[in-house]
């Protein structure tokens, strides 16, 4: 479900053109790499997570050219890696090889000479091909930046982002991971890692991700079911020189168009939401909160007329769990003065809902997030013998003229047809115990699709890329 934005620049600056045409070569003294590692030794797991300083400190000669010897800074000394030189803007390396034994000879290492297209074989055995070259804003100048197959780039006079001797092989002295977090120069910074605060701070679980969609189950008093909401995150705007991004809200088992849920945005930690006719925005949630801490927070008060209003909460505890191999914070959260437990999961939202449905308390489980997922993929599922999408089975009327499908019932042993889909829509179909059944993204050179079932009712969701809007309704199979 993913929704992108499309930056068209029309007019580029004359010395931002030319800024990008000067070639940067790696600096060879006062220049620091952080980089994040995450590694394992036999089978343990989770694995170790930690933060690795390069740093270049002196030279050496080496068939009488002059080498940057580079060290890894401990917590009482360092430790030499290997050293690098730099001609014609290619970049040459000798030191430890993947099994941390010294190279047979000076291998290469980066070349910024390179064009699109072109695969580049690199350190003792690692190779990659050039998928793109653009330009990327360091410090006040425009340098040259190569878009790799792997997912890595190189940047000119700083290296790869998944670190400066990443090119030495594709898993670098045994690491499972390996980041660029941020480099500086003279002190100052010139690279920062979307991934992180600061040189050392990773940034948190984030909740706004347009590949999620939430999934609440509305009862009254806990006696029967309503309705599911279903909740998606659609394209971003802009609103007073701030980026918000639209909410986009389905319920589970009646044809209503989707409707505008208002705007969420997220500052670090903290979530913030307003309406779209709202000038002022509310906080929502803050994930930087501490045990005993109090909070009040913004949500939903009133399902029927979408009132929101605030509540306030002391945080009891917070816990490590693991949901679906991904390790999360779990916020334990009373409110008062209700004394009604509620728990926030970083990155997903609250026990009752993204938008804390707070009348919920007076059901018990009127309100409650039955699941997350992002495409395919279950992020939470608080009963998974429970399917995510409930469906009044006893409300069987159907549009009998869907323009995207046809026939809709379908009788036995015929095939139903899709058609009149944007391309770049997702179509999702779940069964009625919330099994994904049928998942497909619509090519531009596709004008229908077939469909072929077992019988039963479906429900179905088109999320549509273009214009950040989810579809949904149901479909008979007989």
């Amino acid at each position: 479900m993913n929704r992108f934005l499309i930056s068209v620049i029309l007019i580029a600056p004359l010395h931002t053109v030319l800024n990008a045409q000067k070639y940067y070569p790696i600096d060879t003294s006062n220049v620091v790499w952080n980089e994040f590692k995450e590694s394992s030794s036999g089978d343990t797991y989770p694995p170790y997570k930690f933060i690795e300083t390069y740093f270049i400190s002196g030279d050496t000669i080496i068939d009488n050219l002059r080498f940057y010897k580079v060290f890894i800074q401990g917590s009482n000394d360092s430790s030499y890696v290997g050293c690098f030189r730099e001609e014609d803007k290619k970049v040459y390396y000798s030191g430890v090889d993947y099994f941390g034994f010294e190279t047979d000879s000076i291998v290469l290492l980066y070349d910024f000479n390179a064009q699109k297209k072109d695969t580049l074989y690199t350190g003792t055995w690692h190779w990659v091909v050039i998928e793109d070259i653009d330009s990327i804003l360091i410090g006040n100048s425009y340098r040259k930046r190569f878009q790799m197959d792997d997912g890595q780039y190189w940047i000119e006079g700083i290296g790869s982002t998944f670190g400066f001797f990443y090119p030495m092989t594709n898993i670098p002295t045994m690491y499972w991971k390996s980041e660029l977090i941020c480099y500086k120069h003279n002190d100052g910074l010139l690279y920062m890692s979307p991934n992180y605060f600061d040189c050392f701070t990773e940034k948190q679980n984030s909740i706004i991700d347009t590949n999620k969609i939430w999934y609440t189950h509305i009862y009254i008093y806990g006696c029967w079911s309503i309705d599911t909401e279903v909740i998606g995150i659609g394209n971003n705007t802009i609103v007073n020189d701030t980026t918000y991004y639209n909410m986009l809200r389905a319920t589970g088992g009646v044809e209503i168009p989707c409707q505008d849920y208002g705007l969420i945005r997220q500052d670090r930690n903290k979530v913030y939401y307003k309406t779209s006719a709202e000038k002022s925005e509310k906080l929502i949630y803050d994930f930087n909160i501490s045990e005993e801490d109090t909070i009040i927070v913004y949500g939903l008060t009133d399902w029927l007329k979408d009132d929101y209003d605030e509540c306030k909460y002391v945080c009891d505890s917070i816990r490590i769990r693991e949901y679906f191999q991904i390790q999360r914070r779990v916020f334990y959260l009373t409110a008062i003065p209700a004394q009604v437990p509620e728990f926030w999961i970083e990155g997903l939202g609250s026990s009752s809902g993204i938008l804390h449905n707070f009348d919920g308390r007076v059901g018990g489980d009127a309100f409650y997030l039955s699941c997350v997922m992002s495409g395919d993929s279950f992020l939470y599922r608080k009963y998974p013998s429970e399917p995510c999408i409930r469906i009044a089975l006893g409300i069987d009327k159907i549009a009998p003229n869907d323009p995207l499908f046809y026939p809709n019932p379908v009788g036995k042993n015929k095939k139903m047809y899709i058609k009149n889909i944007a391309q770049g829509s997702i179509i999702v179909l779940y069964d009625v115990m919330g099994t994904l059944v049928y998942r497909r993204i619509i090519e531009s050179s596709e004008n229908s699709i077939i469909i072929d079932l077992e019988t039963g009712i479906y429900l179905y969701h088109i999320i549509e890329k273009k214009e950040g809007r989810i579809k949904t309704g149901r479909l008979i199979f007989e």
